[in-house]
């Protein structure tokens, strides 16, 4: 159950404010509505004043701290794995994925890719033959199919998968 004193603290606060100040006993139902209207009353308030002066800072949207925060680790593991250089003399790095689906005769079909670089022989998509089709066993699959392609001279592989 959710602590309301905190929330009636902060009505009092508003009503102490409006000079509306009296005990109310209130329900659920009627404590969502209050939060709703001071909510929208302060989302009014706010847009006032940015009105008033424009160059007040807007509060942060959720989602952006999360754009944020992937860019800033897509960053790092660029920065620590070196993936936007190529790879020296020896080693080929192969990125696979796996996915699985359900389709419209209500049964699941599932499918691997391989990619080296754009327009390299071993790039590769298929569907995973079998019985049993999820996405752990496609995205095993695509890994196998990388380690049985590459050459075996190749001194170190370097399979990147999603999961």
């Amino acid at each position: 159950k959710r602590d309301n004193s905190k929330f009636m603290a902060q009505w009092c606060a508003v009503l102490e404010s409006w000079g509306k100040w009296e005990a109310v006993d209130v329900d659920r139902r009627q404590i969502k509505r209050l939060q709703q209207a001071i909510q929208a009353w302060m989302g009014q308030k706010r847009r006032l004043e940015q009105e008033k002066e424009p160059r007040l800072r807007k509060p942060e949207d959720k989602n952006a701290r999360k754009r944020k925060r992937k860019e800033e680790l897509k960053q790092k593991v660029l920065d620590e794995w070196e993936l936007d250089k190529e790879p020296p003399q020896g080693v080929v790095r192969v990125w696979t994925d796996g996915s699985e689906m359900e389709g419209v005769d209500g049964r699941k079909y599932a499918g691997y890719g391989v990619c080296s670089r754009e327009g390299h022989c071993l790039n590769a998509s298929d569907k995973l033959l079998g019985l049993i089709q999820t996405n752990n066993r496609a995205e095993m699959t695509a890994v196998l199919y990388v380690l049985k392609v590459i050459p075996k001279w190749v001194r170190y592989k370097s399979a990147q998968t999603p999961s």
